[in-house]
């Protein structure tokens, strides 16, 4: 796992060295420090920064020591909490970039947690939008991102910036805050929030197949033209 703040991830009291040799030693994998250097240079370090503590490090790079732990064993799933949050807009990049390259180089499937809906895009070959806990649409993410359906995907999507200053987007604006998720109403999560409720959606909520692996939980997909089917999801826990 790749956490969100590597400063409250990485140890302060151990050297890059021996956050690395670590998972490796609990593992049964450690083979000799040629296996740190290697990890350090795979995430664009310098075998110098092996023997450093993470207060000497920027946030980028204590960033990429995160990612070469999560690495290091050579794991098939690596999960990233929002990777890139406590980072400026060009270490992010440089994050985004490594990750990719290392997906390819040791054939990883990510679960990349975040609310950076444009590095999810470029990242990411399906999405699941969630809302208090519960999906509310999850597909490809070319079919999720040109094809919303959910008023909760609409909402996040038209609030991604654009950088043409020219080119305006209509904003859907959600009424009201979140509530809490102490208390789950039955229905659609998004009903006290949602400008097109109707007492329907106060009911379990069907999940829409749309094809291709595109689904959806609210009652407008219906209208969709490529929708197909309906199953009624009942929380854990209630009677059917």
């Amino acid at each position: 796992m790749v956490f969100q703040d590597p400063n409250e991830s990485l140890n302060p009291r151990l050297s890059i060295r021996q956050t690395l040799r670590e998972p490796l030693q609990l593992h049964g994998l450690y083979a000799g420090d040629q296996q740190l250097s290697e990890a350090v240079l795979r995430v664009n370090l310098d075998e110098e920064h092996l023997d450093r503590l993470p207060h000497q490090l920027s946030g980028g790079q204590k960033q990429r020591v995160g990612v070469a732990r999560a690495m290091v064993t050579q794991p098939r799933l690596v999960i990233l909490d929002e990777p890139t949050s406590s980072l400026d807009m060009s270490l992010r990049i440089h994050v985004i970039v490594l990750l990719k390259k290392l997906q390819r180089e040791f054939n990883l499937s990510y679960v990349f947690i975040s609310h950076d809906l444009s590095t999810i895009r470029h990242l990411c070959d399906r999405v699941l939008v969630m809302y208090l806990g519960r999906i509310v649409e999850q597909g490809r993410t070319a079919d999720v991102y040109d094809d919303p359906t959910h008023v909760y995907t609409k909402a996040l999507l038209s609030a991604i910036p654009i950088p043409d200053p020219a080119v305006k987007r209509s904003r859907i604006l959600l009424k009201g805050e979140t509530p809490t998720a102490r208390v789950l109403v039955p229905g659609c999560p998004l009903q006290d929030r949602c400008g097109f409720v109707t007492e329907e959606c106060r009911s379990p909520v069907p999940d829409y197949d749309l094809g291709n692996g595109h689904r959806v939980a609210c009652r407008l997909a219906r209208d969709h033209p490529a929708y197909r089917s309906a199953v009624t999801l009942t929380p854990a826990g209630s009677s059917s």
